[in-house]
């Protein structure tokens, strides 16, 4: 499925962290010594140091080189999607062009070594929306298409030093290297933006130093204490994987259940349009059970109060539903309590699921997308 809210990592616990690399795969001539991409070395460099990394690759060059996403996949690395042609994929979109065809020309490049159910998806430059819109006409195009059956995206990050113009610049690999310690230290943890090659600059491409700064700073983020996770392991990726479909919750006074990308907050909003907050991920627990992902990441637990929070990192009993089908095409939404999901009469504009029996403040129009 694809979200209208990037995936991250900051829901890992302090002082963990997940290496992404992008735009590769590539091999330079020469020695290890010389600049230019050398994702092969990288691998083995990361995997005896016990960091599994994911590797995004751009379907271009995962055509000329598959054996080098081969020996990633045998070190434990993850290898995902990152288009073919690495283009910015709203104005590709808004002028025609056809990412279902990114996807899946790069998907038949890398299909033989992906052997995870779910492959996850970051788009270009991070790009995913429209200037000034608040929904993603990408996100829209993929998730009318059967990649959204077997994909997660889109895949974003939480630090991010700037590698690409360092190589840009002519720059060392321990400049680099402190750059990201420093935004690594600030942050704590998740998810580390990097690069193993360049898709769109050859000038840029032939001066990356991914080895080198990996050599410089893996050591030391080991001996300052941090642990290394692979992307799939990280919550809100696990989560988004259970995701089957999307639904947005709109209650009788025409307010819809909405959940902050930034909190754990759950609330009623009105307004002409449902924006991105608006859309919960369904996971189809069978027998109309259901449980909701919110855009944060996490899932929407009842609490014993009766509140409903986003902030479930895994599912239990609590966080069920059950979905019942109401005459007028309504439906209740009952917790493990008994109790029902609510647009309350007093005019608080937080969720609560308390309620005892059903009258119009319990009928929403649940709608499936």
């Amino acid at each position: 499925m694809f979200f209208e809210t990037d995936i991250i990592g900051d829901r890992l616990p302090p002082g963990t962290l997940c290496f992404t690399y992008d735009d590769g795969p590539g091999q330079s001539e020469g020695s290890e010594e010389d600049p230019g991409p050398r994702t092969a070395e990288l691998g083995v460099f990361l995997q005896s140091q016990g960091v599994p990394a994911t590797f995004f690759a751009v379907g271009k060059f995962a055509t000329e080189f598959g054996t080098i996403l081969s020996g990633l996949r045998t070190l434990g690395h993850l290898v995902a999607n990152h288009t073919y042609d690495h283009p910015s994929l709203p104005a590709f979109v808004a002028a025609g062009g056809d990412v279902c065809d990114q996807l899946e020309r790069t998907d038949a490049a890398i299909q033989d070594r992906l052997p995870q159910r779910v492959t996850c998806f970051r788009a270009p430059y991070g790009d995913w929306k429209l200037r000034g819109q608040s929904c993603s006409n990408v996100a829209a195009v993929l998730n009318e298409s059967e990649l959204a059956k077997r994909y997660v995206g889109p895949i974003g990050w939480d630090i991010d030093a700037g590698d690409v113009e360092y190589w840009r610049d002519g720059r060392t690999a321990q400049d680099c290297a402190e750059a990201y310690l420093e935004a690594i230290e600030h942050g704590g943890r998740g998810t580390v933006l990097m690069h193993d090659s360049t898709a769109d600059i050859e000038e840029i491409r032939l001066r990356n130093r991914a080895l080198d700064l990996a050599r410089v700073l893996v050591p030391e983020l080991r001996a300052r204490g941090y642990r290394f996770v692979r992307l799939d392991q990280i919550p809100q990726v696990v989560s988004a994987t259970r995701v089957s479909s999307l639904w947005t919750l709109v209650a009788c006074d025409g307010s819809y259940v909405s959940a902050s990308a930034a909190g754990v907050e759950v609330k009623f909003v009105l307004g002409p349009a449902v924006s991105p907050d608006g859309i919960l991920g369904g996971v189809n627990l069978g027998a109309n059970r259901w449980a909701f992902r919110s855009p944060n990441g996490l899932f929407l637990s009842p609490q014993r109060s009766g509140e409903i929070l986003a902030n479930a990192q895994v599912l239990s009993k609590r966080e069920v539903f059950l979905v019942e089908q109401r005459s007028g095409g309504k439906a209740t939404l009952k917790t493990i309590d008994a109790y029902y999901l609510t647009r309350n009469r007093d005019g608080r504009v937080q969720a609560f699921a308390n309620a005892v029996s059903v009258s119009e403040h319990e009928l929403f129009d649940a709608i499936v997308m």
